[in-house]
């Protein structure tokens, strides 16, 4: 489990989908409110940099979370500030593993490239239903 993943659940939430580069990672985050309904929100780590210069950075200040939104389009509106379909995917929650392919998809393969674009295929495919080969 990244830390991220641990940082997400400790929120009370799960990653939706988590990308990562050579100085971090970004991630949409959310959890279900009182009512059933999904609120996101993203998270960017650049804590390696603390690593690499401790001297320059605190970890503390190289982590973000954004405000939540209750909505998948304003999810994608945030998290779209961060050129995430260009990093290198590393999870994609189950549920959404559908919704995250169709916004990748929807970026363009020129954007995407085809080598990213078969790595986003590999990691939707396995956080899929069982029916796609994916995990339960």
């Amino acid at each position: 489990m990244s830390e991220q993943t641990a940082a997400g659940v400790a929120d009370g939430g799960v990653i939706i989908v988590e990308c990562g580069s050579e100085g971090g990672s970004v991630s949409l985050q959310g959890r279900r409110d009182q009512n059933g309904h999904w609120v996101f929100w993203t998270v960017t780590d650049e804590s390696s940099m603390a690593e690499l210069m401790p001297d320059e950075f605190g970890a503390v200040e190289l982590r973000r979370r954004s405000q939540e939104v209750d909505t998948w389009a304003a999810a994608l509106d945030a998290f779209g500030r961060y050129p995430w379909r260009k990093l290198y995917p590393m999870a994609v929650h189950p549920e959404f593993a559908d919704a995250v392919l169709q916004a990748v998809q929807a970026g363009g393969a020129m954007q995407v490239g085809r080598y990213r674009m078969d790595r986003w295929l590999k990691v939707c495919h396995e956080a899929g239903s069982p029916e796609r080969g994916g995990q339960p």
